[in-house]
């Protein structure tokens, strides 16, 4: 009987040291539980991927490692997983709805073509109430400026709430600004 930890990591950019990285947080986790209980928990790293091209950094930390093959075998390794956002179709995203809208957001953020996404991802928030969805509408849209100002316009985030929400839009878009 233990814990299970699961390390998150979110990249934008394939990461050739993420292995290195990844182990980092997992020899902090395990400093800080050792200090709690007998034995080390079981820490399953996890990177989330976003960026514009295909993850193509090896899965497991030996790929790190320059070494003769004979010596590997003795060697610290593991692999972590990949959930590379680029390589589902938007159908395929199935979550609650903040969810959906959180990784859509994170797939598109990086591309040219966010701008013309942005209504139908926006769109989807309909489904809550509309004072969650306010809250979490005005969340994506500071992450939108933020992260994708040099190709999302206030003007693009206006016409996407408008369309999305065509009854409540300009008090939405409003509101935020």
């Amino acid at each position: 009987q233990g814990f299970v930890y699961i390390l998150f990591e979110h990249k934008s950019y394939p990461a050739d040291d993420i292995a290195f990285q990844l182990l980092r947080y997992m020899t902090r986790i395990w400093e800080f539980a050792s200090k709690m209980a007998r034995g080390l928990p079981a820490v399953i790293p996890f990177v989330l991927y976003h960026g514009r091209y295909k993850w193509s950094v090896p899965l497991n930390f030996a790929a790190l490692y320059r070494a003769p093959e004979s010596l590997k075998e003795s060697l610290c390794d593991f692999r972590y997983n990949v959930c590379d956002l680029s390589a589902y179709a938007d159908e395929e995203i199935k979550l609650n709805v903040m969810g959906r809208v959180a990784l859509l957001v994170l797939k598109y953020i990086r591309r040219r073509d966010l701008a013309q996404r942005l209504k139908d991802i926006l769109g989807l928030l309909r489904a809550m109430k509309e004072q969650t969805a306010l809250e979490y509408l005005e969340t994506v849209l500071r992450y939108v400026g933020a992260a994708a100002a040099d190709t999302v316009t206030m003007e693009d985030c206006r016409k996407a709430v408008e369309a999305a929400f065509p009854e409540r839009g300009e008090t939405f878009m409003d509101r935020w600004t």
